[in-house]
């Protein structure tokens, strides 16, 4: 069987998509991770100056240069190359893209026998800041492209329910950490610290957050993240904003927490999304203290002792206060370890080799 990942994001950035590739790689089928770079990515991939996930022995990692995006045409091209080139186009090959256009091209130039899996990850109309008619347009454009494909990986129930009604072939496919990231041992002691981990700081939930700080002002609060707030934007003292710091830096941080909050705004996105910051904070040995969305009630029901769901400041504060008195005595792992990509790319293989045998 041979899986081929077209993908947004290049190898080197190590999202999700990366571990996933990874934990692909390290099984006994053939995998194909394609992904576009620009001419200063692409020099330095093939001087070998990119630094890759380290358990990629086995995935044939084959970017193509990217001049624009608006040249799609070419890019369509470079990927039929590729997949020509390693003879992938047969019913034995799977193509997973989390890119509704790339699904939509495929389907029409690959063999029909070829599967097109797309994997959605989420709903996009919040970031691209779309018009309410432009929403309409991108959703009623991948309602169609989601009918096409032959399998659709959705990566929150909500998505699941919606997918099912124009594809009976969708699945749930949540996010995951890798195993490498779950740690061993963490601080035994509670330090009064909290924290939050956001791409963007402007998406907490401020007004809520602000209220939690005044209450909890024996605590110390970190957010980590990209700071894009309005300058001169102003928040208790006790709230200190770290900013982005790599991935491999979380771990200093998160360690000196008690509990790590996910207090989103009740937006678009949020209604859709699969929280990876549930996992995260899991493979980081703490709970996570939540407000309510749809994924994070499924999520609660499954791993109570590891996500406390809460709207208003007097819950939040209670958990958070119940969490500290416990001094860190209770293992909040187990939602990452039953939850790898490891187990994902073993769930995913099995599904394919379900429709290769139908």
């Amino acid at each position: 069987m041979n899986i081929v990942y077209i993908c947004k994001k290049p190898l080197h950035m190590h999202s999700g998509h990366a571990d996933l590739a990874a934990a692909l790689s390290e099984n006994w089928h053939d995998n194909y991770y394609i992904t576009p770079l620009r001419l200063k990515e692409y020099i330095s991939h093939n001087l070998g100056l990119l630094n890759y996930h380290a358990n990629l022995d086995r995935l044939n990692y084959r970017p193509y240069l990217r001049f624009k995006r608006r040249f799609r045409q070419y890019e369509q091209n470079r990927i039929m190359k590729i997949l020509n080139e390693y003879g992938l186009l047969n019913k034995e090959t799977f193509i997973i893209s989390d890119g509704m256009e790339h699904c939509h091209d495929l389907k029409k130039i690959v063999p029909p026998n070829v599967r097109v899996v797309y994997y959605i990850k989420d709903r996009y109309s919040e970031y691209d800041k779309r018009t309410e008619a432009e929403k309409a347009d991108f959703d009623q454009r991948e309602n169609e492209i989601i009918k096409e494909c032959d399998i659709v990986l959705c990566v929150s129930q909500k998505l699941l329910s919606e997918a099912q009604l124009l594809n009976k072939q969708s699945f749930w496919f949540p996010n995951a950490v890798s195993e490498e990231q779950i740690i061993k041992a963490r601080n035994s002691s509670s330090t009064g610290k909290i924290g939050m981990i956001s791409n963007n700081l402007s998406r907490i939930d401020w007004p809520l957050l602000c209220n939690i700080a005044q209450q909890l002002g024996e605590f110390t609060i970190e957010l980590i993240g990209e700071n894009d707030l309005p300058l001169g934007f102003e928040f208790p003292k006790n709230i200190h904003i770290v900013g982005r710091i790599p991935f491999r830096r979380l771990k200093e941080y998160v360690n000196q927490w008690d509990a790590g909050l996910a207090l989103y705004q009740k937006t678009r996105f949020n209604e859709y999304c699969c929280p990876l910051k549930y996992f995260e904070y899991s493979s980081f040995d703490i709970p996570t203290v939540a407000t309510t969305i749809p994924e994070g009630k499924i999520w609660a029901e499954l791993y109570p002792e590891a996500i406390y769901l809460a709207d208003d400041v007097g819950h939040v504060s209670e958990y958070i206060r119940r969490i500290f008195e416990q001094n860190r005595a209770l293992d909040y792992t187990r939602m990452a370890r039953e939850n790898t990509w490891g187990i994902r790319a073993e769930q995913l293989c099995t599904l394919f080799e379900n429709f290769r045998g139908s």
